[in-house]
């Protein structure tokens, strides 16, 4: 009983300090997930939608984002973002469920790996 009670305090101190997202001005991608105005920067981020108006980031400053039924992908200045979409959820912040960049040719690698063909991203940065 402990840690659910835990864990629902968590989520509604993340629904706080996320809850001053501008949602009108996002970007849908897949499912939960959408890329919106940073509202304490000047970068978009990728956020997951926890519903009632209120989201969790999950990868700042990106350039690009797409998706798979499998994964949502992201490029940022640092590298690229795998988020496997069976393991995300409500309960875990960003950096538990994105791991560290990784590389444009370990990228490529993974798209042919996978065999997807035609991958697009779903969304670009208009600079």
């Amino acid at each position: 009983m402990e840690i659910k009670r835990s864990a629902m305090f968590m989520l509604a101190i993340c629904g706080l300090l996320s809850s001053c997202v501008d949602l009108s001005n996002q970007h849908q991608i897949d499912g939960p997930y959408f890329v919106a105005s940073d509202p304490t920067a000047n970068y978009q981020t990728l956020y997951f939608d926890l519903g009632d108006g209120n989201a969790i980031e999950r990868v700042r400053n990106v350039k690009r984002v797409g998706h798979t039924g499998a994964f949502i992908i992201v490029e940022t200045q640092k590298g690229y973002y795998f988020i496997d979409r069976k393991k995300d959820h409500q309960f875990l912040n960003g950096n538990d469920i994105i791991g560290t960049p990784k590389t444009q040719d370990h990228f490529i690698h993974w798209v042919d790996s996978l065999k997807i063909k035609d991958f697009k991203f779903d969304f670009y940065t208009e600079k």
